[in-house]
C-alpha cells in the first residue's frame, strides 16, 4: 500500500469511527461484532480503536454525577474529562463571570493526604500571575469533591489543533510562528520556576490557543500535587501519564527539576512544527527504551526547510542530561525570539561527544570499530589508574551519602519549638530556650567536610542550617518594625530564588528561614497582613516539611472564628502532641498573645477581632499550657512597637505649643510612621500626631482626618482619649472634629464608645453616666464600657451603684485578676485627684470592700 493509499484508508476509518460514536449507546458493542466477522485489515484497526476506548473508560471511569450547583458555582456544561478529573463550564453569580471548573476524580479527592497537598499547592499556584498562564481563581471543596476554578479560555487546546492540521495535511504552525508563540510559554515556565513551582505535565493537551492566537499554559501545579500518582510505573510496566513528553531523568527515577519542564516543552514544539515526535515507540517498553537510550530525531529530517537555529534550540532542549539543557525559560525565550527575527541564537554547540555519538548511530559499522578501540583504551587506562579511581569514587560516594543523610534529617526533623531565633520573641515578647540536639544533621556534615574539604557544599549546608540568613532584618522584626524587615527579606528572597543555586540543598534551608521570618514580619502589628503570612508559611513547609514552628503558626492564621475557639485549641493540641521539647510553652505564649488577655508588654503580634467567648477559651487554654509560667499581669491595649507611638504622643502632650520639644517629638513620630505598612491599623497614629501638632507645625495638616477611613478615625480618637489629654486642649483642638465624625457616621458601632470616652474626660457626671450606659447597651460584652460606667458613678458619689458595677466587671471579665487591678487603679487615681472631697470616705470604703471580695 502506498503512503497516499494509507492516508486515504485512515480517513475512511476516521469517518466510520465518527458514525459509530454518533449512534446510540449500544452501537459500539453491536458494530464490534460486525467488524469481527469481517476479514479485512481496516476492520481489525477499528476493533482495536474500540478496545482502546473501553480500556480508557475502565481507567478514567464515568463522568461523576455532581449537583447543578457546586459551592458558589452553577454548572452550565461539560468541557472535557481526563484521568484526574472532569472539566465543567460554570458560572459564578457572585462575581458575574464564566469559569472553567475542574473537579478531581473521587480516586484522588478521597485520600486525606492528597486533599491536604491539594490545598497547599493550590494556594501557591494561585499566586502565579502571567499572561501565558491560565489563572486559577479559586479552589475549594463541596459535596465531598475537591475543585478549582480557572479562567474560561474560549479557544482550543494545542493537541486538537495539531490533530486537525495533521488530517488536513498542513503544518500546525510554521517554524518561525512557533518560535514566537512558544517564547511566551517559556517565559511562563520561568515565572513559575522562580517561585519554586514545577508544572511536570507540559504537553499539547495542557496548552490552550487563545482567540488571538497566543498560547496559555493550563493545569499549572496540578501534576505537582498529584506527582506520586500520575507519574509512576505500574506493576505491569505501563506508564500512568503522557510518556512521550516525559524527561529521561524522570524515567530513571531521578528528581524532576525545571529542566524537565523545558524538555517537555521541547517535545511539544517539535511535534507542533513537524507532526512527529523526536522519540517514538509502538509499546510502553519500546518508548521507555527510546527515552533512556535512543538519539532524538533532528527537526530537519521531517521539516527540511526549518531554520538551523531552531533545530539547534530543540537539540539543546532534548538533551538527555538535564545540565546540557537551557538554564531557565527566560534564556530559551530569548533564543526563540532570535529564531523568529532571523538572528543567530546564543547557545553553544552540542559537546563533541554528543555529536560524535549521533554520527556513530548513523554508521553502525564504524560505531563497532570505534567502540572496540575505545574499550581497549579504557581497559589499559583502567589497569593503570584503577587504584586511584576506586579510592576517589569511594570517597565521593561516602561524601554524597553523608550529605544525603544530613539533608534527610533536616527535612524530617521538627527543629526548635520556637523556630529560628528571634521570631517567637518578635510576636510574643518572650523567648523559649530549649537545647535542641541537631547532631543528626551536623555530625554527617562535619564528616563530609573532613572527607572532601575541597567541596564547599557541606559547609554551605551547615551555615544555612545554623546561621541567620539576614541578621539586620531580624533586628527590625524583634523590635516590631515588620515593614522594614519585609523589604529586606524580599530582596534576599529575590536573590535566592533565581539561578541554578535556587534548587540546591543549602539554598533550600536558607529559603525556609527566609519564608518563615517573612511570615512573622507580616503578622506584626506594623504590617498586619495574615494572607501574605499564610503564603510564606506554606512555602516554608514545602522547604522543610517536618518543621514544627511554621505548622503551628499556620494553625493560627487559617483558623476560622466561626468554627469556635475550640477548633483552634484542638488544632494546636494536635500539632503540639508530636512537637519537640518546649512545644507546649511556645503554644502557650502564642495563645496568650493571640487572645489579647494579659498581653506581654513587648509583644508585636497583630490584634485579632475576637469575641468575649473566644478570648476566654483561648486564655484558659494558654493558662493550661503555661502553668506557673503564666505572667501575673499583662497589658490591656497597645504593646511592643506600638508602645513607642504612645510614648511619643505623651511627649507631645507634655510639650508646650510650638516648642522645640514638640517639634522634636513630632519628627520622631513621623520616623516611626515610616516603619509601618500603609495598610496597617497603626497608620491611625498619623492622625493622632496631626491633632497633637500646633497649626503650622511640620506635622499639622488641616482636614487630614477626613481622608481616613471611619474605622481608622475612630481608632485614632480612641488612642488619643486613652492618653487623658487636658480638657482645655481637647476642647480647643479636638471637640469639633470628633463631633463632626459623630454627625457623619451616627450609626457606626464605634460612636457610643467614643462619646462615652469623650464625656468621661470633659462632660458632667450625668452626661458621662448616660454615655457610658449607652455604650454598655450597644455592647453588653464590653467590660471597658462597664469600667467607664463605674468611673462615672464614682464621680457622682453613687457608691452602691459603683459597687454593683464593679462586681459585674469582675464577673464578666475574661481575666478577673487583671480587672481587679484596673478597678483599684481607678479608685487610686480618683482618690489622688482634685475631685476627692465629700465622697472620699465612701470611695475608701468601696475600695476596702472590693479588696475583701
Amino acid at each position: 500500500m502506498t503512503s497516499h493509499e494509507g492516508d486515504a484508508a485512515d480517513r475512511e476509518n476516521d469517518l466510520r469511527m465518527a458514525e459509530i460514536l454518533a449512534a446510540d449507546e449500544s452501537a459500539p458493542s453491536r458494530v464490534r461484532k460486525e467488524l469481527q466477522a469481517e476479514v479485512a485489515e481496516e476492520s481489525e484497526e477499528l476493533v482495536d480503536r474500540l478496545d482502546a476506548m473501553d480500556f480508557i473508560d475502565s481507567v478514567v471511569g464515568e463522568i461523576p454525577e455532581i449537583p447543578t450547583d457546586l459551592g458558589d458555582y452553577q454548572i452550565t456544561g461539560l468541557l472535557g474529562r481526563g484521568g484526574m478529573g472532569t472539566v465543567f463550564q460554570a458560572y459564578q453569580p457572585s462575581l458575574d463571570r464564566e469559569v472553567a471548573l475542574k473537579v478531581l476524580s473521587p480516586a484522588y479527592s478521597s485520600d486525606s493526604k492528597m486533599r491536604e497537598q491539594f490545598r497547599s499547592e493550590a494556594r501557591a499556584t494561585a499566586s502565579l500571575h502571567h499572561q501565558h498562564i491560565v489563572p486559577i481563581y479559586d479552589y475549594g471543596e463541596a459535596a465531598g469533591m475537591l475543585f478549582f476554578a480557572m479562567e474560561r479560555v474560549h479557544g482550543v487546546s494545542l493537541d486538537k489543533h495539531i490533530g486537525v492540521s495533521r488530517h488536513a495535511g498542513k503544518a500546525a504552525m510554521e517554524p518561525c510562528e512557533a518560535a514566537v508563540k512558544f517564547a511566551g510559554v517559556a517565559e511562563a515556565l520561568a515565572h513559575a520556576h522562580k517561585r519554586k513551582l514545577l508544572h511536570r505535565d507540559v504537553k499539547p493537551g495542557n496548552i490552550l490557543i487563545n482567540p488571538d492566537g497566543t498560547l496559555a499554559l493550563a493545569d499549572f501545579g496540578l501534576s505537582k500535587v498529584l506527582g506520586d500518582v500520575t507519574l509512576n510505573l505500574s506493576g505491569q510496566g505501563s506508564f500512568a501519564g503522557t510518556l512521550m513528553y516525559t524527561p529521561p531523568e524522570q524515567v530513571r527515577g531521578e528528581a524532576v527539576t525545571p529542566a524537565g519542564d523545558l524538555y517537555s516543552l521541547g517535545v511539544t514544539i517539535f511535534e507542533t512544527v513537524s507532526h512527529r515526535l523526536p522519540l517514538e515507540g509502538n509499546t510502553t517498553e519500546a518508548m521507555l527504551d527510546a527515552l533512556l537510550n535512543a538519539t532524538p530525531h533532528r527537526l530537519r529530517e521531517f521539516v527540511p526547510g526549518a531554520p538551523k537555529d531552531l533545530e539547534a534550540v530543540l537539540d539543546k532542549l532534548l538533551s538527555k542530561d538535564p545540565s546540557d539543557r537551557y538554564a531557565d525559560g527566560e534564556e530559551l525565550a530569548r533564543d526563540l525570539r532570535r529564531v523568529a527575527d532571523g538572528e543567530p541564537v546564543r547557545i553553544r554547540r552540542q559537546p563533541l561527544v554528543v555529536r560524535a555519538w549521533r554520527r556513530a548511530r548513523k554508521n553502525p559499522s564504524l560505531t563497532t570499530a570505534v567502540v572496540a578501540i575505545g574499550i581497549l583504551a579504557l581497559l589499559v587506562l583502567g589497569l593503570l589508574r584503577s587504584n586511584f579511581v576506586e579510592r576517589r569514587k569511594s570517597v565521593e560516594l561516602r561524601h554524597a551519602v553523608l550529605l544525603q543523610d544530613a539533608m534527610a534529617e533536616a527535612m524530617s526533623e521538627a527543629g526548635p519549638a520556637q523556630g529560628p531565633p528571634g521570631l517567637l520573641r518578635a510576636l510574643t515578647g518572650h523567648e523559649v530556650r530549649r537545647d535542641i540536639l541537631a547532631e543528626g544533621v551536623l555530625k554527617p556534615l562535619r564528616s563530609a567536610e573532613e572527607l572532601l574539604p575541597e567541596d564547599p557544599l557541606a559547609g554551605r549546608i551547615r551555615r544555612s542550617y545554623l546561621e541567620d540568613p539576614h541578621a539586620r532584618a531580624t533586628e527590625f522584626i524583634v523590635r516590631g518594625s515588620g515593614r522594614e524587615a519585609r523589604l529586606l527579606y524580599d530582596e534576599a528572597l529575590e536573590e535566592a530564588g533565581t539561578g541554578s543555586a535556587a534548587l540546591d540543598d543549602a539554598n533550600r534551608l536558607r529559603l525556609f528561614r527566609l519564608h518563615t521570618a517573612r511570615a512573622v514580619a507580616s503578622l506584626t502589628s506594623s504590617v498586619a497582613r495574615p494572607d501574605d503570612a499564610l503564603m510564606d508559611l506554606v512555602r516554608a513547609e514545602m522547604d522543610r516539611p517536618g518543621a514544627f514552628f511554621p505548622r503551628l503558626l499556620r494553625a493560627f492564621v487559617t483558623w476560622n472564628p466561626g468554627e469556635g475557639a475550640s477548633s483552634l485549641t484542638a488544632s494546636v493540641e494536635h500539632i503540639v502532641s508530636g512537637g519537640p521539647d518546649g512545644a507546649d510553652e511556645v503554644a502557650g505564649w502564642l495563645l496568650l498573645t493571640f487572645s489579647g488577655v494579659r498581653r506581654p508588654p513587648k509583644a508585636n503580634l497583630m490584634e485579632f477581632d475576637l469575641d468575649y467567648a473566644a478570648r476566654k477559651e483561648l486564655f484558659s487554654a494558654a493558662k493550661g499550657w503555661l502553668g506557673d509560667r503564666l505572667p501575673l499581669s499583662g497589658v490591656q491595649g497597645r504593646t511592643g512597637f506600638e508602645q513607642e507611638f504612645v510614648d511619643v504622643a505623651r511627649s507631645c502632650l507634655q510639650a508646650r505649643s510650638e516648642s522645640p520639644e514638640l517639634i522634636k517629638s513630632l519628627k520622631l513620630g513621623e520616623a516611626l510612621l515610616g516603619s509601618i505598612h500603609p495598610g496597617s491599623p497603626l497608620s491611625s497614629w498619623r492622625y493622632v500626631y496631626n491633632l497633637l501638632g500646633a497649626p503650622g507645625s511640620p506635622s499639622w495638616v488641616p482636614g487630614m482626618g477626613e481622608r481616613l477611613l471611619p474605622e481608622l478615625q475612630a481608632r485614632a480618637w480612641r488612642d488619643l482619649l486613652r492618653l487623658s489629654p487636658p480638657v482645655s486642649f481637647f476642647r480647643s483642638r479636638c471637640q469639633k472634629r470628633i463631633e463632626k465624625l459623630f454627625d457623619q457616621y451616627p450609626h457606626e458601632v464605634f460612636v457610643p464608645e467614643l462619646r462615652a470616652l469623650m464625656l468621661a474626660r470633659m462632660g458632667s457626671g450625668d452626661q458621662a453616666l448616660a454615655a457610658a450606659e449607652a455604650w454598655y447597651e450597644s455592647d453588653p460584652a464590653s467590660t471597658a464600657a462597664l469600667e467607664c460606667r463605674f468611673l462615672a458613678e464614682l464621680r457622682m458619689g453613687k457608691s452602691d451603684a459603683a459597687s454593683f458595677t464593679a462586681v459585674l466587671i469582675l464577673q464578666r471579665s475574661v481575666d478577673p485578676a487583671s480587672a481587679r487591678s484596673r478597678i483599684h487603679k481607678l479608685l487610686d487615681d480618683i482618690l489622688g485627684g482634685p475631685e476627692v472631697g465629700a465622697h472620699a470616705d465612701e470611695w475608701r470604703r468601696l475600695k476596702s470592700d472590693l479588696e475583701l471580695r
